[in-house]
């Protein structure tokens, strides 16, 4: 990976750089910094060891991947209660992207259901909604797939 990420530098640089210790052709071996300024101090700020560098990028794709497929799970999750709720027509109306249906149906029966908890009355029309809704939103959610370790 190092090889190919160095080609990327190479290709993507566009002028010159001339550095005191001369890395010319290949990766600097020392340690760098920069300085910067926080509440009026200049702050040095050491950047990683170069022979760091592979493990630290090594983490971040794995970390990057981690994110990447808890972002599918997320969306696979909306497609699932997006699909089920819409077998209800209202529901359908309530946005127009799965993702904005199952916020605002969400949001909502969170909303009617924490004032109800403060024991603040609601509408009928709120507590049908938290009626007709709920049950199903725990259905589809207590049989969803089980995330793998």
């Amino acid at each position: 990976m190092g090889k190919e990420l160095f080609s990327l530098h190479k290709a993507v640089q566009t002028q010159i750089v001339i550095d005191v210790y001369k890395p010319i052709g290949g990766w600097k071996k020392e340690s760098t910094s920069t300085a910067g300024v926080i509440d009026e101090k200049q702050v040095v700020f050491e950047y990683g060891s170069p022979g760091d560098i592979p493990l630290l990028i090594e983490n971040w794709f794995e970390l990057y991947h981690e994110i990447d497929q808890s972002l599918k799970s997320n969306e696979a999750t909306i497609e699932i209660i997006d699909v089920e709720m819409g077998k209800d027509a209202g529901y359908l109306t309530v946005g127009k992207t799965p993702l904005k249906r199952v916020h605002k149906l969400l949001s909502k029966l969170n909303s009617i259901r924490v004032n109800k908890d403060r024991g603040i009355m609601v509408s009928k029309e709120a507590e049908a909604l938290l009626n007709k809704f709920v049950q199903q939103v725990e259905s589809i959610f207590n049989h969803l797939p089980k995330v793998l370790k």
